[in-house]
């Protein structure tokens, strides 16, 4: 973007007076529904009410009684409950950038840590050029310990030359139904109106917007490109006052702030307490291991008031000149982009999510042609924008052409695996996982459910590793089998489909068309779709697995760069792949099933430019459909009524 253009879209933005459009709507279509056989229940809804909550799980068909379901103490007014098992997960447990409770904090590498802070004071939470949040801190005294239990009571967020305020007003005794939310941007107050869906626009900066996630004590605010915050008011309620010791009293419930964030833009300087787990030579010195490992350093993050930016470690305005978040808010309220066809909605939740509005695009290049790739934007006032795929995926991306920005798929789903394996794990991190041309390796094993991928590859003499990609899935559920692998070819052709699907041996047509769909006769839970007209489908077990495929080659131009060795015979014609389960045992193991136990604990060094899992051999399978590799988890329950997978696809 133009330094000239961010001038004038910035002096667009501050002679305009914000005037605030509420409506009533239906509930924003970008929070993803919960999978059938999860439940959120709000047992402190009331603040009085007591913890376990009794259960009915709608997928047992009446074989199994209602279940008793208690929150974690670390979120107990609201969590998840996943049936049939009735376990319970915070939303902390789920989502990077979050913090909730006695602070705890969910960092942008993955980790858990706890900042205490101090009471009636404020910190820094994120301090970038371009943009400043701060945190007020309530809590009480704690005579026992050397420290203050704290919550999270307000946050004070500073961009271009606005100020956006979100906080808990002080509230004696607790009602869910009374909203205790406090709003404000540039000190004028902002009214959404106290219906689910509500929604809150601001004219001086298009991409300002909050809306209702509740009709009480639930917000998300986001600009544009920038920020995406979730915030929930909740009280400390007497009966966690008596277990913990809170000191609570009749006049004050501590009503705070649990936060989720989510970033776009941050750069490599970013700071704060969380804002520093996003740069991307960020060094956790923390013991992660440890039950309730602790961020000090407080001095470092102090401000002055809410939105001062005066930490020792602030960022904010260190870049001269017009801020980027501005012009990024403008873009994306202006631009449109006329390529291709929109794609479809993700089917996994982002790791890395673009705002909920953001048109993305996919682009394909063909292999003959260079990269580079005319994108324009409708609005007459902006030059087009040249974008390229990243070298990670250089075949097909996605574009969001309001910034010029693309992405591969990796990039934006966790449980991915695309390119020369490079996987997102169920934790966020990704990973390499090379194995060895023309052999079979368990991605995914539980007792229900198993997934082998065979690799294919070229041999490379200046390595002590093969070059390799996934050409196939072979998944095996109760007595059935499922295959899905990319054609060889030694000529790419963009038009050709070069996906081949069977089950139980049987082949699977699918019409080229987008949006085409098989349905299985034998088992209707399972059908595969095209989410475009070839080379790209998504395979579903309705309740056990999603999962997106595309078929893509190796091009001459990335064989000449990274002497991958293709030749004039083979394209390498291979899958690159997105998976997102369901119904996963806490025993589930496997390349990929690994990082979606509970108890997992990443060891490979995550801030390596290419962190490496190992330990190929005990993944080694004997063939496609082969349930042997040494961390196989398959039919080890045996019991009727056990089999998950069966259980919900019948």
């Amino acid at each position: 973007m133009a330094r000239a253009y961010m001038a004038v879209a910035a002096a667009l933005f501050l002679v305009v007076v914000c005037a605030a459009v509420s409506e009533a709507a239906e509930p924003p279509a970008s929070q993803p529904s919960l999978p059938p056989n999860y439940h959120m229940i709000n047992p402190g809804s009331s603040g009085l009410g007591k913890r376990n909550q009794q259960l009915s799980c709608a997928d047992t068909k009446g074989k199994k009684k209602g279940c008793m379901a208690k929150c974690d103490n670390r979120c107990p007014d609201q969590c998840i409950v996943m049936c049939p098992s009735c376990k319970t997960f915070c939303m902390c447990d789920f989502y990077p950038g979050v913090s909730c409770g006695d602070p705890r904090f969910t960092g942008g590498d993955g980790n858990n840590f706890y900042f205490h802070g101090k009471k009636d004071q404020d910190f820094c939470i994120v301090s970038d050029a371009d943009l400043h949040i701060n945190a007020h801190f309530i809590g009480k005294r704690n005579p026992t310990m050397s420290r203050d239990f704290t919550w999270i009571q307000a946050l004070g967020i500073r961009f271009a030359d606005h100020r956006l305020y979100m906080g808990a007003l002080k509230t004696a005794k607790w009602t869910s139904d009374v909203d205790r939310l406090e709003l404000a941007f540039d000190g004028a107050p902002i009214d959404v109106p106290a219906q689910l869906g509500a929604r809150w626009e601001c004219a001086a900066v298009p991409g300002l917007t909050i809306i209702r996630t509740a009709a009480t004590n639930g917000v998300r605010l986001q600009l544009a490109g920038v920020f995406d915050i979730m915030a929930n008011v909740v009280p400390i309620t007497e009966q966690d006052s008596r277990i913990h010791n809170y000191g609570v009293t009749e006049e004050d419930s501590l009503a705070h702030l649990d936060i989720g964030f989510k970033f776009y833009d941050l750069s490599d300087d970013v700071h704060g307490v969380l804002g520093q787990t996003y740069r991307s030579d960020y060094v956790n010195k923390l013991s992660v291991s440890a039950s309730m490992p602790v961020m000090g350093g407080a001095p470092s993050y102090v401000a002055s008031d809410i939105f001062s930016t005066d930490c020792a470690v602030a960022r904010f305005g260190h870049r001269a000149g017009i801020t980027m978040v501005v012009a990024v808010a403008l873009a994306l309220s202006c631009c449109g982009a006329i390529v291709a066809s929109a794609a479809v909605g993700p089917l996994v939740s982002p790791k890395t999510k673009l705002p909920p509005k953001t048109k993305l695009t996919t682009i394909t290049f063909s292999p003959h042609h260079k990269r580079d790739y005319q994108v324009t934007c409708t609005n007459a006032g902006r030059r087009p924008c040249v974008v390229s795929c990243p070298s990670n995926c250089p075949n097909k991306c996605l574009v969001a052409c309001a910034f010029c920005l693309t992405f591969c798929m990796c990039d934006l789903f966790p449980g991915t695996s695309c390119g020369d394996p490079r996987f997102t794990g169920a934790d966020g991190n990704t990973f390499y996982f090379h194995g060895k041309k023309e052999q079979d390796f368990c991605i995914v094993s539980d007792a229900d459910l198993h997934i082998n991928a065979h690799f294919i590859g070229n041999h490379n003499p200046a390595m002590k590793r093969d070059f390799t990609w996934i050409q196939s899935l072979g998944i095996s559920f109760g007595d059935h089998r499922l295959y899905i692998g990319a054609r060889r070819a030694a000529e790419w052709d963009d038009d050709e489909d070069h996906v081949q699907i069977t089950f139980d041996g049987e082949p699977v047509n699918v019409d080229a068309t987008k949006g085409a769909q098989w349905v299985s006769t034998a088992l209707p839970a399972l059908s595969v779709s095209r989410t475009d007209t070839v080379n790209a489908v998504a395979v579903e077990l309705d309740g056990i697995f999603t999962i997106t495929a595309n078929a893509v080659p190796i091009t001459d131009d990335d064989s000449r760069i990274h002497h991958y060795g293709k030749t004039a015979k083979d394209s390498l014609v291979h899958l690159d792949l997105g998976y997102k389960f369901r119904a996963l045992s806490d025993d589930v193991d496997g390349v990929l099933g690994q990082t979606y136990r509970p108890s997992y604990n990443n060891r490979l060094n995550i801030t390596a430019k290419m962190p490496i899992m190992g330990g190929a051999d005990k993944y080694r399978s004997s063939s496609l459909f082969s349930p042997d590799c040494a961390v196989s988890r398959f039919h080890r329950r045996r019991s009727a009524g056990d089999h998950v997978a069966v259980g919900f696809a019948s």
